[in-house]
């Protein structure tokens, strides 16, 4: 199924405005606006809103849900309705399109031993970094070049400190050392709460036991909010798969304010523990406040009635409905079951995801209304693609090559385009499995116990080195 069958509005690839019409999707004026409940176009008559919100946001809701406990799924023989629907999640969403199997390799960054490489160059700078990690020991080897002038630098993050060096600007290894009292001024610009959050992060961040425990804690959360959803056997339903009709097994729940409520407390208890200090120290909002929001938004959720129609043991459909309102989203299949999306309200398409192969191009366009946007073309001979997301609001276009293996993978920008304007910016990224960590040595300076008088005779070595070097 290709893009243009559609729509008939499409936007340039290089530049991500729609031809014809440069105001569409802007916000200028003038511009056909389109509603981000309904995907209707701004006035034209909505027709029924009530309780649509939900039949929007419950979905995402529950991909969330049932994706995450699906990821933990490898083998075995389910029975019972629930596990029929966890099992479909998990086999429509583990299929991998050309794209996504060429970015099987950023697997690697889970493991214990890899490198990341990043070069990012103007006409004017380059930043190159090499970040490597390795028995639980992170460094970070990179260099700045602007203005005919180079600094090099490396940093680590050990079991107990925080290192930095650059040698061009002082000779000295300055640390940080997360597990001790500190003692310096840095008790004085920081409050205590504030001091032990950074410590605890910094802890956590050197640790990949617990950045693994927080991950397992988040998926049991998610797991039990669906166990305690209850499904039943409904009537089968047709849909249109892989370009014919289908006879499709139901399954239906029902899910409640109070459903949502339970989750919500248990998220925020884990989102409190997880980053409760950070956002309350550092944050504009903090924890409480957030799921407060997002309580009050599902506390007068009515009852959401869920089915999930099954075909081959895949997703064909979730519809939802709730007082009288309905919401589906087709998996109309291809390559993949997920390859071809719709999405409609009260029987009506107001958005698909519209996938297409031919021969070795992959092609992923949005449709909304009438209008259609590519979002991403792939050559799987060439490793050549073009990519089209919003930033602020604007189109970025950004197009390059992709170099993928079993255990490495590099991504180079051609060309990177916002607003309609070229940037002079190149980004090359690579990624391999394996790492060599060195040890950081000289003398240290201690940045947690240095006296006021300490720190600013480093402020202004430091700006005088920088003189140095610049001019």
């Amino acid at each position: 199924r290709s893009a243009g069958s559609r729509g008939g509005q499409n936007y340039d690839p290089m530049t991500g405005r729609p031809i014809g019409d440069r105001n569409r999707f802007t916000g200028q004026p003038g511009a056909r606006n389109f509603d981000p409940i309904t995907g209707k176009p701004v006035g034209r008559g909505s027709g029924k809103r009530g309780f649509l919100k939900w039949l929007i946001l419950i979905p995402v809701l529950l991909l969330g849900i049932v994706a995450a406990a699906a990821a933990g799924i490898k083998s075995g023989l389910f029975v019972g309705n629930p596990q029929k629907v966890l099992l479909a999640f998990y086999n429509t969403f583990n299929e991998k399109s050309a794209i996504l199997e060429a970015l099987e390799p950023l697997s690697v960054l889970s493991e214990d031993s890899c490198t990341v490489s990043l070069d990012i160059e103007t006409e004017e700078a380059l930043v190159s970094l090499d970040i490597a990690g390795k028995d639980g020991q992170k460094q970070i080897d990179g260099s700045v070049s602007v203005w005919g002038s180079n600094i090099d630098f490396a940093a680590a993050l050990t079991s107990e400190e925080v290192q930095l060096q650059v040698p061009a600007l002082d000779s000295r290894l300055f640390v940080y050392n997360y597990t001790d009292e500190k003692t310096g001024y840095i008790c004085n610009i920081l409050n205590r709460d504030e001091i032990e959050e950074i410590d605890r992060l910094c802890a956590v961040a050197a640790s990949g036991k617990e950045q693994e425990k927080q991950t397992d804690e988040l998926t049991e959360i998610i797991y039990d909010a669906y166990s305690n959803l209850e499904f039943a056997s409904v009537s089968a339903a047709k849909y249109e798969i892989d370009e014919a009709e289908r006879s499709c097994k139901g399954y239906g729940t029902t899910i409640t304010a109070a459903d949502m409520m339970s989750l919500l407390d248990n998220l925020e208890d884990y989102a409190e523990e997880a980053y409760g200090g950070l956002m309350e120290e550092f944050g504009d909002y903090t924890v409480s406040e957030i799921f407060e929001e997002l309580k009050d938004t599902f506390s007068e959720m009515p009852d959401m009635h869920a089915t999930f129609y099954i075909y081959k043991n895949k997703l064909a459909c979730i519809a939802l409905e709730a007082e009288g309102e309905t919401a589906e989203i087709v998996f109309r299949g291809g390559e993949t079951r997920a390859q071809n999306i719709d999405v409609l309200l009260d029987k009506e398409t107001v958005l698909a995801l519209v996938g297409d192969t031919e021969d070795s191009k992959e092609t992923i366009s949005l449709v909304v209304d009438d209008s259609s946007m590519q979002l991403l073309t792939y050559d799987r001979d060439t490793g050549d693609f073009n990519l089209m997301f919003y930033s602020a609001g604007y189109p970025v276009i950004a197009g390059g090559n992709l170099e993928s293996s079993k255990n490495s993978l590099k991504i180079e920008t051609t060309h990177i385009v916002y607003e309609g304007e070229a940037l002079d910016v190149n980004v090359s990224f690579a990624l391999s499995e394996g790492a060599s960590v060195q040890t950081l040595s000289g003398e240290k300076f201690d940045i947690g116990n240095a006296s006021e008088s300490e720190l600013l005779e480093l402020a202004a070595d430091l700006q005088g080195s920088l003189v140095g070097v610049f001019y």
